[in-house]
Order: structure tokens, then C-alpha cells, then sequence
């Protein structure tokens, strides 16, 4: 596991994002700073995707949207994932690079420079119930580690 450290440290940052988290029903923003590896159906086929500390799917959104995942009634849908300390755990086997990020919420976590986020869709760990929906926001993917390849890159499949 590699560890990485950024500048958002403050433990009353910290405890406001938790509050603030709560107060607009997000119960995802607590500290979920741990992203691993893992597999997921889509279309009964299994996918190696980026989950976070609990086994579920991460995503990303393909702009252009209209408006960028900002408001409570995105992060409702897709819950940001925020690391409150600015901190976080990763496999050494990530190829992609893993960073904190200023989100509208906090720190949150991206990954080769897509902000992360859960999808309210998914009830539990192996579902990506999320990948490929519209919506007002844009186009929703999971995140992948190919991500972080050169070959993902140029061949337009994981962006």
C-alpha cells in the first residue's frame, strides 16, 4: 500500500465536512479514503474496477454536461468520495495516478485527474449499476485501473 499526503490536514476541516455531510444527507462523505481493486458485473460480464474502502464501484463523469456534480442533489446520486484528512491508502499495483483534489465537498480523491464518486444505485459490493447513465450531469463510467495506462489512453475506451 502506498500512502500519500496532501495539505488538507486540518483535523477542524475535517469534522466540518463531516458535519456538513450529514447535515445535507450524504452519508457517503464520511472517510472514505481507501481505493482498491476489485471485480464487477456489467452486463454479466466482470470487470476489474476502482472501489472504495467498502467494496463498492467507483465512477467518474465524462463531461460536457450542462453543469459539473457540485449540488447536493448530484452528490445525492453520486457521493463524492472525500478523504476529510487528505489522505489515503492505494495498492502499489495502481499503474494511474491516485491525488486529492479540491471538491465542492473537501478533499476528494481522483484518480488520473477524474474526481471519484459512489453511485446511490449500487446496494452492495460487485454492481456497476452506474456505468454508462446520462444524466443532467454527464455521462457516468466506472473507474477503472486501466485508467492509468497508456494504452487506455489512446485507445478512447476508459475516457
Amino acid at each position: 500500500m502506498r500512502n500519500q499526503t496532501h495539505p488538507f490536514r486540518s483535523l477542524r476541516t475535517a469534522a466540518f465536512l463531516l458535519a456538513a455531510a450529514s447535515l445535507l444527507g450524504l452519508p457517503a462523505l464520511a472517510a472514505a479514503d481507501t481505493v482498491n481493486i476489485s471485480n464487477a458485473t456489467v452486463r454479466g460480464q466482470q470487470e476489474t474496477v476502482l472501489t472504495n474502502a467498502h467494496g463498492m464501484t467507483l465512477y467518474y463523469i465524462a463531461r460536457p454536461g450542462p453543469q459539473p456534480c457540485v449540488g447536493a442533489s448530484c452528490a445525492r446520486i453520486w457521493p463524492p468520495l472525500i478523504a476529510p484528512y487528505g489522505k489515503f491508502t492505494a495498492p502499489a499495483s495502481l499503474r494511474g495516478k491516485l491525488s486529492v483534489i479540491r471538491g465542492p465537498f473537501g478533499p476528494q480523491l481522483a484518480y488520473t485527474g477524474h474526481p471519484l464518486y459512489g453511485f446511490i444505485g449500487d446496494s452492495r459490493p460487485g454492481q456497476a449499476n452506474g456505468q454508462g447513465l446520462h444524466d443532467p450531469w454527464g455521462v457516468w463510467w466506472m473507474a477503472t485501473p486501466a485508467q492509468g495506462t497508456s494504452q487506455a489512453r489512446s485507445s478512447g475506451s476508459s475516457w
